[in-house]
């Protein structure tokens, strides 16, 4: 009997412990966020990327948001991944998933060594668009020309 309970206090510590980590990474994440104005997935990429890496960025909030119980309203591109968004919190295997998470959506190959390198929002996304194949420009032609070239400029 006395095993049992000590089993069921080291799990209710265990469970408690878990709740109060989680409480103070929302905290931690709220003061890194004060004071910023939250913008839209779109806001955010069209205001910090270039058009091609700025579809990417979109997408990637979406990515992210599904690995993150966090609202990433407040995110900026230069947030570091573990340091200001705290995806240390998740465990390994939450993090394989992650990754994997963005091949699958997005089609490329992030090789364990460059996934270690990646520190901040920017990079993944900037890392993920250098090997997608931008989609052609809406004025692009049928001749596979953008206006601009037909006109020699």
């Amino acid at each position: 009997m006395l095993g049992e309970l000590t089993i069921v206090a080291i799990a209710v510590a265990a469970v408690a412990g878990v709740c109060i980590s989680e409480r103070f990474e929302r905290r931690r994440f709220r003061r890194h966020i004060a004071g910023r104005e939250p913008l839209s997935a779109h806001e955010l990429a069209s205001l910090y990327f270039q058009s091609h890496e700025a579809r990417v960025a979109e997408r990637m909030i979406e990515v992210l948001g599904r690995h993150l119980a966090i609202d990433l309203a407040c995110l900026r591109p230069d947030d570091r991944l573990v340091a200001d968004l705290r995806m240390d919190a998740l465990d390994s295997l939450s993090t394989v998933e992650f990754v994997l998470d963005i091949e699958e959506e997005f089609g490329v190959k992030i090789p364990d060594r460059v996934a270690e390198q990646i520190l901040t929002f920017r990079q993944v996304v900037e890392y993920v668009a250098s090997g997608v194949e931008p989609s052609l420009p809406a004025e692009v032609s049928a001749s596979g020309r953008s206006d601009q070239q037909q006109g020699g400029g």
